[in-house]
């Protein structure tokens, strides 16, 4: 894509750096809607019950399906939460591990680009 070495470690961590902005933005606006709403985001939310399957004679430390049911006055607080973050928490999420995806491929150009010059 880019033949010059100092070019692509450049563009490498221009995009570093904006997804690592992006990650601090949304992870930062999340916060700022937890702090707007104390109501919601206060009280912890319990499970009613957890139903534990273990197909196939599996123990329950190994590999085991999980359910967990919430009484309808949790529901409707997990629905209020996410309805009110939406996709920022996704969009956090996916930031961050771009940004670790990214931090590991500037180290390696930077380590490759050292290496030719050698």
């Amino acid at each position: 894509m880019v033949n010059n070495i100092n070019a692509r470690n450049l563009l490498i961590l221009v995009v570093f750096i904006m997804t690592s902005f992006m990650y601090a933005l949304s992870a930062n606006h999340v916060e700022k809607i937890k702090m707007e709403n104390p109501k919601i985001f206060a009280e912890h939310v319990k499970a009613s019950t957890i139903t534990v399957e273990c197909p196939n004679g599996l123990t329950v430390d190994q590999e085991c399906d999980e359910k967990v049911s919430f009484s309808s006055k949790f529901q409707s607080i997990i629905k209020q939460r996410e309805s009110l973050i939406g996709v920022w928490n996704d969009i956090s999420t996916v930031c961050f591990y771009l940004s670790v995806i990214i931090a590991i491929v500037l180290a390696y150009s930077l380590w490759s680009g050292r290496k030719v010059n050698k």
